[in-house]
This record gives C-alpha cells, sequence and structure tokens, in this order.
C-alpha cells in the first residue's frame, strides 16, 4: 500500500499535528466569541476528523459515514455559538498542518515518493472538502431549524433554500458527488 509510510507518520504525530494547528487556529482566526474558544472540545473534534481521515485512507470509508459525522460537526458549532467560518477555517487549516508535518519528513527523494505525496494530497482535498460541505450543511440545517422556530426563515430562503425537500433527517445515501 502507497500509503503506509505516510499514514504512519501522521498516527506518529498527532500530537504534534493537533497542536500545532491548535496555536495556528487561535492565532489566524477573529474569534466571534469573547470568551475564546473551548481549546479541549476543539482539540477532540479535530481528533476524530483526523482519526476518520486515517479512516478514509486505511478503510475508505464511506461517503455516508462522512455525512453523518460532518453534519453532527456543523450542528455543534452552530449550537457552540461558533461561526460557520470557524468550522471551514479549523478544517483548511487541520489539513495544511497535516500536509506540512508529512511533508518536513522529507523522504521524498523519488519520484515515487513525490507521487505518494501527491496522492496523500488528493485524497486529504477529497476528504476534507466533502467534511466542509458536510459541515457547512449541518450547520446550515441547524439554523433553518432555528429560523424555522423564530417565523422568520420565509425572508430567507433565497439564501438558505426551500424548508421543504432535503432534510439530513431523511438522507438515507448523500446525493452530492462527494
Amino acid at each position: 500500500m502507497i500509503y503506509e509510510k505516510l499514514v504512519s507518520i501522521i498516527r506518529n504525530k498527532q500530537d504534534e499535528i493537533l497542536n500545532l494547528w491548535l496555536d495556528e487556529f487561535k492565532n489566524t482566526r477573529t474569534l466571534r466569541i469573547e470568551a475564546g474558544i473551548d481549546e479541549d472540545k476543539w482539540k477532540r473534534m479535530m481528533q476524530d476528523v483526523l482519526d476518520g481521515f486515517d479512516d478514509m485512507i486505511t478503510k475508505d470509508i464511506s461517503k455516508y459515514r462522512i455525512c453523518i459525522d460532518f453534519t453532527q460537526l456543523g450542528k455543534e458549532c452552530f449550537d457552540d455559538n461558533y461561526a460557520l467560518h470557524d468550522i471551514v477555517d479549523s478544517l483548511t487549516l487541520l489539513k495544511k498542518v497535516i500536509m506540512e508535518v508529512v511533508s518536513a519528513e522529507g523522504f521524498f527523494g523519488t519520484a515515487y515518493q513525490m507521487y505518494q505525496l501527491q496522492e496523500l494530497n488528493n485524497r486529504a482535498g477529497l476528504y476534507f472538502d466533502r467534511a466542509l460541505y458536510y459541515a457547512a450543511l449541518g450547520y446550515e440545517e441547524t439554523l433553518k431549524d432555528v429560523l424555522e422556530d423564530k417565523g422568520v426563515l420565509g425572508k430567507l430562503k433565497k439564501f438558505m433554500g426551500s424548508p421543504e425537500g432535503l432534510s439530513l433527517i431523511h438522507i438515507s445515501e448523500p446525493t452530492r458527488p462527494y
């Protein structure tokens, strides 16, 4: 399997990846919550994301699992009063940090090893693109529910989509090509 060494790097350096991610996340984002972030909760969430990425590489997890996991992450972030851009920022930074840590190992001297790194980057892109899509979807679904309860969704249909039609609760398999 072409990922064995890359997967071992990611597994062996999980703490380093999460600590680098947290430092960058706290320093490069605009905090919407004056009290700051719950660092332990965010690290646990990103640990789950990292574990899911590992599973995607080694076990080829289903799109449905990614859908369920990340819609839940989006809902949790909404419930905790984080902005949607916080989710986007956290996931894009985690992907960046993973690739930086793997690249820093410096064992990419042959064309085949460079191909492996490129293949990992492609898989990371696919995983994190799906993650972003479903996290945003979960966030929006939760926001729609709140707006429906307050009776203001009708004014925002243009931006939020119709409340009729697909609902995450009724999806048996994701319908997106991601």
